[in-house]
């Protein structure tokens, strides 16, 4: 009994498979013909033959279009990057309010020198505009302000605009003399 079901299902799956392979192709044409499938009767495009030339010229134009400005590919409109930050970009929006070392972040500013002027440190920065600044203990800068000053360091305490964080500020060193791996 086993085995006349197991041959019926052998037979059977494969049979039913070709039928409705056969019936597919056969029938295709028929449907058309009686208005049940519209055809597309859409002229297929010539290929044209392309040179080097042509694919040179081609990347050429897109290489333009790009270095314009002009939009390429797909561009959502309504749809946000979910690989942005918009916290970042609040704070990019501020900054450009703030003219000067008081528009720049602590990562955007290079210790240059320290200055020492009767029993206080003054810290020389070169600015990413390529000015330089003279900075004391609690000047402002767009995310921070100064906290101490060493011969060798100066110590900033910079603001986290990340609302989850459970800190909002942090201690950033910046040395004159970079350690080894530090920068």
């Amino acid at each position: 009994m086993r085995k006349k079901s197991y041959l019926w299902g052998r037979l059977l799956i494969p049979l039913i498979c070709i039928t409705f392979l056969f019936s597919s192709i056969f029938m295709a044409k028929p449907l058309i013909a009686w208005g049940g499938i519209q055809e597309q009767q859409q002229k297929p495009k010539k290929e044209e033959k392309k040179t080097p030339e042509k694919t040179i010229k081609e990347m050429i134009e897109k290489e333009e279009d790009v270095l314009a400005g002009k939009p390429t590919g797909y561009r959502p409109k309504s749809i946000r990057d979910p690989f942005e930050n918009p916290f970042r970009k609040r704070a990019q929006q501020k900054r450009l309010q703030k003219p000067g070392i008081a528009g720049m972040l602590i990562t955007e500013v290079e210790l240059v020198g320290i200055i020492k002027k009767g029993d206080e440190y003054i810290a020389f920065f070169n600015g990413t505009d390529n000015l330089g600044y003279f900075l004391k203990v609690n000047d402002e800068l767009e995310d921070g302000r100064i906290k101490e000053i060493t011969i060798e360091t100066v110590v900033f305490e910079q603001r986290i605009e990340d609302p989850t964080a459970i800190r909002k500020t942090r201690e950033v060193i910046k040395r004159l003399y970079p350690l080894s791996g530090e920068r």
